[in-house]
């Protein structure tokens, strides 16, 4: 029987039609996309609870994202990662990303992840130091002017009567153990750091005094901050990097010791040295400071009165160059899809069971097979390595340190 014209026709423009149905309908809904996340220190520490608990407990995995990790030396390096398109994302200060803003870089912020601020001044316990006042003519030890602390204490000495160009001298000490190291040794007479310094300088077994807090003290903080660009070109994806962000905040707030694993597992060089009770008390002080503030209706709100009076007193002491219209500093307009997740049950994915969260040690990290020596630090107890002589030596845990012996 031979087909009529009307149905060859018909025929032909159903092959067509079918030709632009894709083949895996799923296969967008599955993809991995990679992101770029710049974060603000050189090394791993404690305080990135945004990074290492993500990703140990497999929530950027379950939002369909793979994360690459840029270390940089202060939260400024990082923003210029992401200004100049060498990285997508990052943790950053306001009083910076406003001054970029203000310069025309394509930075924006998406969600508030420190609702509160986290420095201060110090000084040691018996220090003459008691107000701000007496820190003219001092030295003042910064981690690094690309810190966010950089902008912090410039607006409190100035809000305090101090010219922070003039009155007191600035003094690069790195953080950490430098930092202490030149607090003690009297290179600098006090110190504007962050609240994991201060934990940390108590398991070694210093304690240090705040001067009293300036206004901006419960001010918010540091956001996800995103290069402009790949947010337009990458919504989506922007909202599931962040959502996993969030998600894995919030699931530290909920479970400390949890976190302690994730960043043993994570960064076990960076862990190790510590106690498991040292440790998880830097870590604890950055979670209270990821903790939702009264000012937050929801988890990654970005306060916009607050960062208005982070902005007012920053241009009126000088740490924010011009003020800028707020509504093209944030983008708030995902807030509502990154918040969409139930925060009694971050880990969880929503319709599924949970995701299943790594062991608190590494089970593939063995010490390097490279020649060793007896007291050389190492990575997973148990682990073994030869000496020169051909002597095995195994990975022990001596004096809260991980050694060969």
């Amino acid at each position: 029987m031979k087909i009529s014209t009307m149905s060859k026709i018909f025929s032909l423009l159903t092959v067509a039609a079918l030709a632009f149905i894709p083949l895996n309908s799923s296969t967008a809904a599955t993809k991995i996309e990679t992101v770029r996340f710049a974060l603000p220190v050189a090394v791993p520490d404690g305080g990135q609870v945004w990074a290492y608990v993500p990703q140990w407990a497999d929530m950027f995995k379950s939002e369909r994202v793979k994360v690459e990790i840029i270390f940089n030396n202060g939260g400024g390096a990082a923003l210029t990662q992401v200004a100049t398109g060498k990285a997508d994302f990052a943790i950053n200060n306001p009083q910076a990303l406003i001054n970029a803003v203000g310069q025309g870089l394509p930075v924006v912020g998406i969600a508030t992840v420190i609702p509160r601020q986290i420095y201060g001044v110090y000084v040691l316990p018996g220090s003459p130091i008691k107000t701000y006042a007496d820190l003219k003519g001092k030295k003042i030890g910064i981690s690094a002017p690309t810190s966010g602390v950089y902008p912090f204490s410039q607006a409190a000495f100035a809000e305090k009567g101090l010219d922070w160009k003039t009155d007191i001298t600035y003094v690069t000490t790195g953080s950490g153990a430098p930092q202490l190291v030149a607090l003690t040794k009297g290179t600098i007479d006090a110190v504007a750091t962050q609240e994991t310094s201060i934990a940390s300088f108590a398991t070694q077994g210093t304690t240090v005094r705040q001067l009293p807090p300036t206004s901006v003290q419960d001010d918010p903080a540091d956001l996800i901050v995103g290069n402009k660009d790949f947010v337009k070109n990458n919504r989506d994806l922007t909202i599931r990097f962040a959502r996993a962000v969030m998600r894995g905040i919030v699931y530290a707030n909920l479970n400390p010791d949890k976190a302690l694993d994730a960043f043993q597992y994570e960064y076990p060089q960076s862990a190790v040295g510590l106690s498991d009770a040292e440790n998880l008390s830097i870590i604890k002080s950055r979670i209270s400071s990821t903790a939702k503030a009264v000012t937050q209706k929801s988890w990654g709100d970005i306060p916009v009165a607050g960062y208005q009076h982070v902005m007012d007193l920053g241009v009126k002491f000088g740490a924010i160059t011009t003020a800028q219209d707020l509504t093209k500093v944030f983008d708030t307009s995902m807030l509502a899809d990154i918040q969409d997740f139930d925060i009694r049950t971050p880990n969880i994915v929503a319709g599924s069971a949970p995701v299943a969260t790594k062991p608190a040690t590494p089970t593939s990290t063995p010490a390097k097979s490279a020649v060793k020596k007896s007291g050389d630090t190492c990575t997973k107890v148990g682990a073994t390595a030869k000496t020169s002589a051909g002597k095995t030596l195994k990975c022990q845990k001596v004096g809260g340190k991980l050694v060969l012996r």
